[in-house]
């Protein structure tokens, strides 16, 4: 899995180093809209089933022919694929009508519709990670992101040489998404039809038990908290204020993800790791405090470097047209900081097959970053957003440590609540 997502920010990052070379301000802030409008749309509409797979299918290993398997695959997979065409027709039925609103140029519009089908290929990615990996078969998913990302890095690199259009670029993403999502879906369904996988089956799906169904719920209710607290900022930005100050935004955002990556691999692994325990023992003992101070101290060393080197750092990953993103970029370091500290304890209820509780504490971090949101936005514009996404950590973090403070004590062995 580590590899896998070692990909996934490689290709992240190549978009990012290659189209800031490509585009004008303009044009990467029009980019960073265009990014944000789909990320938004997709994001509200969306199921995060990969949980559901890792949370309730190794319950049904055994049997490889698990009616329950069979319907959480088929509900996992055909529910996101279907919720992302829907929401695909939307977006382009909204951004035809209100493109005024968000400050995009008609020459814009056909560059949103293309990247809207980087979307719909890649809809499937994580539930298809998930599932791979549990079968032990995920170098197939990691084939294909391999796939994808050199597809990706070729078309920009030749956009590069011949381009500097906008459209251009979204087409080269495309291109790697096709070649990425969709050989993962496809080796899903080879899985599927050999029988290393139970079928994927709507049959059952009305059978499954109302927790799996209850969790799946709260699950689309908490990313949406999170797909407002990732792209609307840079939506804002690009309505109120425009696109160069949405493209600033967005360059120190994708540096700030760079420095998180390392999070991601770990955080999957612990999160598998966290629900062995809670299934067995109904207890995490210190495992969960002692992991989260030795990453404590490793990103402590990380945001210590990037403070030092960070002018550096944004005339090598975004080129030399783009140092006013210092600013920002210093405002998000608390931010990123805090997150890295709780991050590893933020699946603690996920593992035990609770949502109820991280979609409080997301709600609550949401309501304080909107209202320094519209409050320091117009004045301070990107480094207003960059101090409201701090401020999202600042009260996630408070939420998350009460939590492992007050509820993991009271955990014994053989008590495992699994009511979300």
């Amino acid at each position: 899995m580590s590899a896998i997502l070692f990909v996934t920010a490689l290709r992240s990052f190549s978009l990012l180093f290659i189209s800031a070379r490509i585009l004008k301000p303009e044009e990467f802030g029009a980019l960073a809209i265009i990014i944000g409008l789909c990320g938004l749309f997709h994001g509200l509409a969306s199921i995060p089933s990969s949980d559901t797979i890792t949370t309730f299918v190794p319950q049904n290993t055994e049997s490889k022919k698990s009616p329950t398997t069979s319907a959480i695959l088929f509900l996992s997979f055909c529910g996101s694929l279907g919720i992302s065409i829907f929401i695909s027709v939307l977006l382009v039925v909204c951004a035809l009508a209100g493109k005024h609103l968000v400050n995009l140029e008609q020459s814009h519009i056909l560059a949103l519709l293309v990247y809207n089908l980087v979307h719909i290929c890649l809809a499937t990615q994580f539930d298809s990670w998930s599932i791979l990996r549990l079968v032990k078969h995920l170098h197939l998913a990691l084939a294909a992101a391999l796939a994808g990302l050199l597809v990706q890095t070729a078309a920009l690199c030749f956009v590069y040489q011949w381009s500097d259009n906008l459209l251009h670029v979204t087409l080269a993403v495309l291109a790697g998404a096709v070649v990425s999502g969709g050989g993962q879906l496809s080796a899903v369904l080879w899985l599927s039809r050999n029988g290393t996988l139970p079928e994927i089956s709507g049959r059952q799906v009305l059978a499954l038990p109302k927790n799996i169904f209850r969790f799946h719920l709260l699950g689309f209710i908490q990313l949406k908290v999170q797909t407002l607290h990732e792209y609307l900022p840079v939506i804002l930005l690009g309505g109120l204020v425009g696109s160069i100050q949405a493209g600033i935004y967005h360059g120190a955002r994708q540096i700030i993800n760079l420095l998180l990556f390392p999070l991601y691999p770990i955080s999957q692994s612990i999160y598998t790791e966290y629900s062995k325990r809670w299934q067995a023992n109904g207890s995490f003992g210190r495992f969960p405090w002692t992991v989260s101070l030795l990453l404590t101290g490793l990103m402590t060393c990380g945001v210590g470097l990037l403070f030092l080197l960070f002018p550096w750092v944004i005339r090598i990953v975004l080129g030399p047209d783009y140092e006013n993103v210092s600013g920002p970029l210093l405002a998000l370091l608390p931010g990123a900081w805090l997150f890295a500290c709780v991050s590893l304890l933020h699946p603690l209820p996920l593992a035990m097959g609770q949502r109820r509780p991280m979609l409080k504490w997301n709600m609550m971090a949401l309501t304080m970053q909107l209202f320094i949101l519209f409050l320091l936005l117009p004045r301070y514009q990107a480094v207003g957003a960059a101090l409201a996404y701090s401020t999202f950590h600042l009260v996630l973090t408070a939420m998350v440590i009460f939590f492992a403070i007050t509820s993991l004590p009271r955990q014994k062995s053989g008590s495992v609540q699994r009511a979300p």
